[in-house]
C-alpha cells in the first residue's frame, strides 16, 4: 500500500501535469512519477524493475510525443481514477480504473503503429 510520500509524489505528479500541458519532456516525468509511485506502493521489486524498463522502452519510441493532448486529455485523468481507488483502499474500483487505461494506451498504441505504417507505404 501506499506509504505518505508515495501519495505526496501522485498527489505532485497529478498537479505537475497541469503545468506540463504543453511540454513533452514535463509529462514523461510527471509520467514517470506517477508510475514509479504507484508502482512502489506494491513493495515488488520484480515488478517496480519490469516497469522501469516498460517505461524506459516507451521512452525510447516516443511513440507518444506528438499527441500530448492525449495524455492531458486521456492518460492523466485515467490516471487520477487510478490514484483515487488505489487511496480509498478499493481493489474493484482499481482493477476497473486500470483496465480501462490499458484500453486506452492499446488502443492508442494500434491507431499510432497504423497510422505510422499506412505512412511508411507511401
Amino acid at each position: 500500500m501506499l506509504d505518505g510520500d508515495q501519495a505526496a509524489l501522485l498527489e505532485r505528479a497529478d498537479a505537475l501535469a497541469h503545468d506540463a500541458a504543453a511540454d513533452a519532456e514535463a509529462l514523461d516525468q510527471v509520467e514517470l512519477a506517477f508510475h514509479q509511485a504507484l508502482i512502489g506502493g506494491t513493495r515488488n521489486r520484480a515488478l517496480c524493475s519490469l516497469t522501469e524498463s516498460i517505461h524506459a522502452a516507451v521512452l525510447t519510441t516516443r511513440f507518444w510525443l506528438a499527441r500530448p493532448e492525449y495524455r492531458l486529455q486521456r492518460a492523466m485523468p485515467e490516471h487520477r481514477a487510478i490514484f483515487a481507488a488505489v487511496l480509498a483502499r478499493d481493489p474493484a474500483a482499481a482493477r476497473a480504473a486500470m483496465a480501462a487505461h490499458l484500453a486506452t494506451v492499446e488502443s492508442y498504441i494500434t491507431a499510432h503503429n497504423g497510422a505510422r505504417a499506412v505512412g511508411s507505404s507511401a
